[in-house]
């Protein structure tokens, strides 16, 4: 994504404005999954993948904005991934034979 650009919209709207908008942006998709999940009449695949681009564009925003690293993104995602590998694998151990599979 381009930075730059993204550094332009924050310095047009403001650094809270595009804070509200990324909560604003959230909810949206909360609210397009959870159409999916309870199989509403108006779920829509579209609508669901247009509101995660919007998400991951807000996201960036606020990774410029707080001066997030990539290092930072990535240190964390092994940390939170190796964390619910083990979860997983302690409650597999813990399941009686045939509940997780």
């Amino acid at each position: 994504m381009n930075d730059s650009f993204l550094k332009e919209c924050i310095d047009f709207f403001g650094e809270t404005k595009q804070q509200a908008v990324c909560i604003e942006e959230m909810a949206e998709l909360t609210q397009q999954l959870c159409k999916h999940m309870i199989d509403h009449p108006k779920k829509s695949r579209e609508n669901l993948v247009e509101e995660y681009t919007d998400v991951l564009i807000m996201l960036n925003q606020i990774k410029i904005i707080f001066s997030i690293t990539d290092e930072e993104v990535e240190n964390g995602r092994i940390f939170k991934l190796a964390r619910l590998k083990n979860f997983i694998e302690n409650q597999k151990q813990l399941a009686p034979i045939g509940e997780n599979g």
